[in-house]
């Protein structure tokens, strides 16, 4: 299955309903990227233009994921989610910061507040799938992959073989 490919039942096991994604960011180009990016992914999107939008949307709608820009007007993206991590009703949403700012001391501060992830814009799309796959299936929305299959080389045939588990 490719990257872009629609996937239907991208559902969350636990409450009966799709992934919703919001993404939080200023800049209308990286807002209408990221929509289409994420819907091919199967999920759903929700967007703000500004920190404050963001956090009435993210309290009130109850996102699997958020995306955060760093450098906004206004709220930034760090006060942002300061402020989602104190509110009882966001605390557990899961922040993944994807902003421009690629400075190791902003990585650090951001990941020390509560972000559990760190994407540089521009947002390379296999590296966007992997953290929002990542960060979903560690909070238990996606199923976990199955094991790898690791090939061994069979001394007695002389011939590589896989041993596939039974479920």
């Amino acid at each position: 299955m490719g990257l872009f490919e629609r996937k239907d039942d991208r559902e969350d096991e636990r409450k009966g309903r799709k992934v919703k994604i919001l993404s939080i960011d200023d800049s209308r180009l990286i807002q209408q990227t990221l929509l289409f990016d994420i819907t091919q992914l199967g999920y759903d999107v929700l967007l703000a233009a500004d920190g404050e939008t963001g956090l009435k949307l993210a309290e009130k709608e109850q996102p699997d994921l958020i995306l955060l820009d760093n450098q906004m007007p206004g709220v930034s993206g760090l006060e942002t989610c300061i402020l989602l991590k104190k509110n009882g009703k966001t605390a557990d949403i899961p922040v993944v910061m994807c902003t421009g700012d690629s400075k190791m001391d902003s990585v650090e501060r951001a990941l020390g507040l509560g972000a559990v992830g760190y994407l540089t814009k521009p947002v390379d799309r296999e590296r966007l799938k992997a953290k929002i796959a990542q960060v979903l299936r560690l909070e238990g929305a996606l199923p976990a992959p199955p094991p790898p299959l690791t090939p061994y080389f069979c001394p007695i045939c002389k011939k590589h073989l896989v041993y596939i588990p039974q479920y």
